[in-house]
Order: C-alpha cells, then structure tokens, then sequence
C-alpha cells in the first residue's frame, strides 16, 4: 500500500495544509529592557492553539540573526522570539556583556506577559 500523504521538510518547506485557518506569520516586537527599547521579531507558528515557545539567543551582534533555524522550529510547530540585544541593529541603548544577559531576561519577561501568549 502507498502512503499518499504529502511529506515536507520542515528544514525547507512550509506544510501547506498546516495553516488553513490560522497561517503561519511573522511580526515585529519590541520590548523594554531597563530604560532602552529593544527590537525582535516574533515568529507564529501555524495552526490554532497554544504552541510551544523558544527563545533564539543570537549572541554576538553582527549580520547573521539566525532566521533561517526560527523558520525552521516554526515550521515544527514552534513560536519563536529573536531579538536585537541593545546597542545593535536600531536597539536603543549600549551593547555590553551584562547587559545582553539583562536583555535575555526581558526577553522572558515578555514571552511571559499576555502578548505573546
């Protein structure tokens, strides 16, 4: 018997069918950490309900931001939150070590308020 289900790679390819009523999207956010607005995007996963959420930590600013593995987990059914740590890429503020670990926990912060749940 041949399986006749259309098979994706969710590396690579959208599922289709997935978001009928409830498409897959992207948005801008932004989020305060201390006194500077920090910049992000926000992936949606497909499908109604409640998806799981990841949190994707850049590291280093410069010019890759890993779009390419948010897509990839939101394909798999998964929200995902990447942002601009302040003082890179139009995020108001300072670039400092201490203050990426502040900017990751206003991340969570946010993640956790009503918005993004």
């Amino acid at each position: 018997m041949v399986d006749n289900r259309r098979i994706f790679d969710p590396v690579t390819q959208d599922d289709t069918r997935s978001g009928e009523k409830s498409p897959a999207s992207m948005a801008p956010i932004y989020f305060m950490s201390g006194e500077s607005k920090v910049l992000g995007t926000f992936f949606s996963a497909a499908g109604e309900g409640l998806h799981p959420t990841i949190l994707l930590l850049g590291g280093f600013p410069g010019n890759e931001v890993n779009f390419d593995i948010a897509h990839m987990l939101r394909r798999q059914s998964f929200n995902v939150l990447s942002f601009y740590a302040r003082g890179s890429w139009g995020s108001d503020g300072e670039y400092s070590w201490k203050n990426l670990v502040e900017d990751g926990s206003a991340a969570i912060k946010f993640l956790q308020s009503s918005y993004a749940m």
